[in-house]
């Protein structure tokens, strides 16, 4: 099915005529290098009021940030946590909130103490706001189980692939895996996919776009965050060790980002 089919109900915010896609932001021949002018799309995420914003959005189209964490030694029994924000306006300043304390410090110092996940928010001087996923740590990790027969402690041995199956399902299945021998499972990216309303190449969401990121966060077509911590605990509980494959190239095809005017120039 042609995307552009479906064009004359999609409204202003369609797809674009006969199947195309945007390209402008595409590099040119043999250029490599990224026009300096691509640095405004960076903006483009609908701001509360906008009439294609959702709450998910929170001020991302003014205020960006993520959690950098840097572990003490290699015992991994401290750390510290660095948040890196950045505004649309570089006049504003940040205020940072770790488990609801407010600091002036963009870092926080943390230790084995802190036994469950930790909460970040940054609150910027013009009154925007963005909270991130909740960090955990290391140290937090369940043990996983010894078996006998592990060759040099999990260093070699098969794996098995478990593609696109939700992580509740998986979760399931670590008792048998760990049975049969199996010293881990791999799964698609755990971040949040590109999912569409319109088919591609006459597939609905077709398994290659879990490769294209639309955030960072911990949560798609798999399964919540809280159901892939669950899934990691029980199958390491069975000496079964989970690995995410990841292609860090990877972005969202032209076309499927948030700004409109790349789906329909006109809009």
């Amino acid at each position: 099915l042609c995307l552009a089919a479906v064009a004359a109900v999609a409204g202003a915010d369609g797809p674009l005529p006969g199947c195309t896609i945007y390209t402008n932001n595409q590099c040119q021949g043999n250029v490599i290098e990224t026009d300096p002018q691509f640095e405004a799309n960076r903006w483009y995420t609908p701001l509360p009021g906008d009439d294609d914003y959702i709450p998910s959005f929170q001020n991302y189209g003014k205020l960006v940030a993520h959690a950098h964490v840097t572990y003490g030694d290699a015992s991994m029994s401290s750390a510290t946590v660095e948040v890196r924000a950045l505004h649309k306006d570089p006049a504003v300043t940040f205020t940072y909130v770790f488990d609801g304390k407010e600091q002036a410090d963009a870092k926080l110092d943390v230790s084995s103490k802190q036994t469950a996940p930790l909460s970040v928010q940054v609150k910027a001087s013009d009154g925007s706001t963005v909270s991130l996923e909740p960090l955990d740590f290391r140290w937090n990790v369940a043990p996983i189980k010894e078996r006998e027969g592990d060759y040099r402690g999990g260093q070699k041995g098969a794996i098995v692939e478990m593609f696109g199956w939700p992580h509740a399902d998986i979760e399931k299945e670590c008792e048998a895996l760990g049975k049969m021998g199996y010293m881990g499972v791999k799964v698609f990216p755990a971040h949040e996919q590109l999912m569409a309303g319109e088919p591609f190449n006459n597939v609905l969401n077709p398994w290659y776009f879990m490769y294209q990121p639309v955030s960072y966060r911990l949560q798609g077509r798999m399964g919540t965050r809280d159901d892939l911590r669950r899934m990691i605990g029980a199958c390491r509980s069975h000496g079964v060790r989970v690995y995410a494959d990841a292609v860090v190239n990877h972005m969202s095809g032209g076309g499927n980002d948030a700004n409109t005017h790349h789906r329909n120039p006109n809009a």
